[in-house]
């Protein structure tokens, strides 16, 4: 499988989609990647957003 690929099917697999992850970028041996996850109310931790 490409890496381009995979990176394009990982981000739409659901919890990654859901949870707003996304990769940008992934290595062709699949050694390094690199993810974005931004914040936003429906996923900040409870304890941060009082």
């Amino acid at each position: 499988m490409r890496a381009a690929t995979l990176r394009r099917g990982m981000n739409l697999w659901p919890p990654f989609l859901f949870a707003g992850i996304r990769v940008l970028k992934l290595s062709g041996d699949f050694r390094h990647a690199e993810v974005r996850l931004r914040q936003h109310k429906w996923n900040v931790n409870y304890v941060t957003c009082r």
